[in-house]
């Protein structure tokens, strides 16, 4: 199911959408996704199943996360050449298929931009940001990428943090 896999990636907060009232009325029968009331065959199955999730999310809220990896989102990358869909979709690609390699590896991760690299310091190696102690920093393939974020990453390497670029 796929509430598990999204408690499995650290999400412990669920918001249920489209509560309806009636099927009646332009939109509301052709509205995705499905509406979350009396016309739904499980509805009976919604309490224990809400309470059920809202104890597996208070359990997932009651610990601190400890990424290994940061992974710099390609922000500036993807405005820059916003109309080469092409490029746009290959960087997409390409993150997935890193995101799920991590994943099965069993590596936690945060996704990073530019403006929390820019907050960043460095201590023994690690890449610090706010509360949060990376090992490793990957950079994404990009064409674009601030004065800022290449200053951080060359300042990181001479403090011994290890960096991995992916692509070219």
């Amino acid at each position: 199911l796929p509430i598990y896999w999204a408690h499995v990636l650290g999400v412990n907060m669920l918001v249920p959408i489209t509560y309806k009232y009636s099927l009646r009325g332009e939109g509301r029968a052709t509205s995705y996704p499905p509406g979350v009331s009396y016309q739904q065959p499980w509805w009976s199955q919604l309490r224990p199943f809400s309470e059920y999730v809202s104890r597996l999310s208070y359990l997932l809220s009651q610990g601190k996360f400890r990424a290994q990896v940061a992974f710099l989102l390609p922000v500036p990358d993807v405005w820059a050449n916003s109309t080469d869909r092409e490029h746009v979709e290959d960087v997409n690609l390409k993150y997935h298929w890193v995101t799920n390699a991590l994943l099965r590896q069993g590596y936690g991760f945060d996704f990073v931009d530019d403006d929390s690299l820019r907050e960043a310091t460095f201590q023994d190696g690690k890449l610090l940001i706010r509360d949060n102690r990376y090992d490793v920093l990957l950079l994404p393939p990009a064409r674009v990428v601030s004065a800022t974020a290449i200053k951080k990453v060359e300042d990181f390497l001479h403090q011994g943090g290890s960096v991995i670029g992916l692509d070219e």
